[in-house]
Order: C-alpha cells, then structure tokens, then sequence
C-alpha cells in the first residue's frame, strides 16, 4: 500500500490501518527502514 509523504513531511494512515493497529491520536509509532523489503510476505 503506498503512503504518500505531503509537503509538510506528514503521513497519513487509512482509517483501516488505524483501526486493524489499534491506532489512536496522540500514539506514537517508531518506524524501522528494513533492508530489501516494503511489504510483508
């Protein structure tokens, strides 16, 4: 699923996404570069 990064460097995060984490406002994420890969298998 591609996330687009808006010119104030913010993302956004469809609402099932939101829902299937668990994710409120003020949740904080800790995002991880992982080398060869975007997608879960």
């Amino acid at each position: 699923m591609p996330i687009t990064i808006d010119k104030r460097g913010s993302i956004n995060l469809p609402a099932d996404v939101r829902k299937s984490l668990g994710l409120q406002p003020g949740t904080h994420l800790d995002l991880q570069v992982v080398e060869g890969g975007t997608r879960p298998e």
